[in-house]
């Protein structure tokens, strides 16, 4: 009798759905290539980069947007610049405008000092920039059409390193 019942306790526990977990891989966070320039030196403490320099850096980026000026705007080692810049031009009504509505978070990614061609000192920072923006167009159908987005911006920002008198 007791085999019985275990032979059917066995039998009942095998059709039971069996729930299996495992370990999500660990992923590196993609970030901003973090190699420097040859001669420049990396920043011991980060200095904070002026909130309203980087809102006017992304200012010009709206006021650019949907123009062939928007290519002189983006780094030379922006990525895809071409396809982006083609993909604006081919796919983005005409009279549409990039409008900023706020720049809600800034951080710098990182610093490093590099010397320019005269031999002074800059402040060379990757700076992050989270921008809620509004593209506005006219649709011929639907009319006057606004669509609203949170972006992330990286941003060189390079500035003249202010040196302390001793």
């Amino acid at each position: 009798m007791i085999k019985l019942f275990i032979i059917t306790t066995m039998i009942f526990v095998s059709f039971l759905p069996v729930y299996a977990t495992d370990f999500r891989p660990f992923n590196p966070i993609p970030s901003p290539n973090a190699k420097l320039p040859s001669g420049a030196m990396t920043v011991a403490k980060p200095m904070p980069v002026d909130v309203r320099e980087v809102e006017k850096a992304v200012e010009k980026i709206m006021g650019s947007w949907n123009t062939p000026d928007m290519d002189n705007k983006l780094a030379g080692e922006f990525y895809n610049k071409d396809r982006l810049m083609d993909t604006v031009a081919t796919g983005v009504p005409k009279d549409a405008k990039l409008r900023l509505l706020s720049v809600q978070g800034v951080q710098t990614l990182n610093q490093h000092i590099r010397k320019n061609d005269s031999g002074e000192s800059l402040l060379v920072s990757m700076v992050s920039a989270i921008a809620r923006t509004q593209v506005e167009y006219n649709d011929p159908t639907r009319g006057f059409q606004r669509l609203e987005g949170m972006n992330e911006y990286i941003l060189k920002v390079t500035s003249e390193l202010e040196v302390e008198a001793k």
